[in-house]
Parts: C-alpha cells; sequence; structure tokens
C-alpha cells in the first residue's frame, strides 16, 4: 500500500471505531440489535474511495476492534452481517443500476440477515420472529446511512486522491 492509502486506511479504521463506541453510549430506546450503524457511513465511503478489499478490510478490522471494547459475544453476528453485507454492496456498486443509498440500503438488509442467520444457529429458529423488524429497521437505517454517504462521497470526490 502507499503511504497515502495506508493513513487513509488508518483513520477510516479510527472513525468508524469512534462511530461505534459513540453509538454503543447513547442509549436509545430501541429493541435489542436495532441501531443506526453510523460506523458504516465510513464503510460506503471506504467502498467508493478505496474499493472493496478495503472497505472490507476496514469493516472487519473494527468488528474485531468493537468486539474488544464491548464485548465478543457481538462479533459472530457483527462478522456474519459484515461479510454478507458487503457482498450485497459489492454486487450492487457493480451492476451499475444502484446508487450509493440503493447499496447502503441492500447492504443494511443483508447485515440483518447475516445476524439473523447466526441468531437461529445459535439461539435457535425461534428467532426468526424478530427478523420483520429487524428489516424495517435496516431499511430506514440503509436510507439515512446512505444519504449521509452520498453527500460525503459527492462533497469529497475529487479531493481524495489514493
Amino acid at each position: 500500500m502507499k503511504t497515502k492509502r495506508i493513513a487513509l486506511f488508518g483513520m477510516l479504521v479510527a472513525v468508524a471505531f469512534i462511530f461505534s463506541y459513540i453509538e454503543h453510549l447513547i442509549p436509545l430506546p430501541l429493541p435489542t440489535g436495532v441501531k443506526l450503524g453510523a460506523a458504516n457511513i465510513v464503510i460506503l465511503c471506504a467502498l467508493y474511495f478505496l474499493g472493496w478489499k478495503e472497505a472490507l478490510a476496514v469493516s472487519m478490522v473494527r468488528i474485531v476492534l468493537s468486539g474488544f471494547a464491548f464485548g465478543f459475544s457481538t462479533v459472530p453476528y457483527s462478522l456474519a452481517g459484515g461479510l454478507l453485507s458487503m457482498l450485497a454492496m459489492v454486487l450492487l456498486k457493480r451492476a451499475k443500476g444502484f446508487g450509493i443509498t440503493g447499496v447502503s440500503v441492500a447492504g443494511s438488509v443483508c447485515h440483518n440477515i447475516g445476524q439473523t442467520i447466526v441468531a437461529m444457529l445459535l439461539l435457535g429458529s425461534k428467532t426468526v420472529y424478530y427478523f420483520p423488524l429487524l428489516l424495517f429497521s435496516g431499511i430506514i437505517a440503509g436510507i439515512l446511512i446512505g444519504l449521509v454517504s452520498g453527500l460525503i462521497v459527492t462533497k469529497l470526490k475529487g479531493h481524495i486522491r489514493v
């Protein structure tokens, strides 16, 4: 990696972790597992500025760091969600028919699918009743994250050279 890419990668990991930390500190009156996922703003920006390999690396490093900070019990859910989410986002971005908000919504929904699959495997099939709530919250969060990410990518395009 070039020095600029390494520096940008490090900053993206740091910002993604900070977003996760802040989100962890703010108590929301939402059911367990439902959150905005603000760190995904950084993941989307990494996908659009650096490419899928670097975005995946930022995502995985952030998940592991969050595991150290907030407890490893969430890591299997986050890893499954993060991997499935990245796969969906990469495929839709390459399809060229989707904007960043559409890519974000697909990533968010697939993240929830990945988490639900892990929950079903670890906790039993009874957890599937929770999926409609996760699906709805994932669509809303995906739209919000996509809109913010789109603004950032538009504003920074041309200013980030790696």
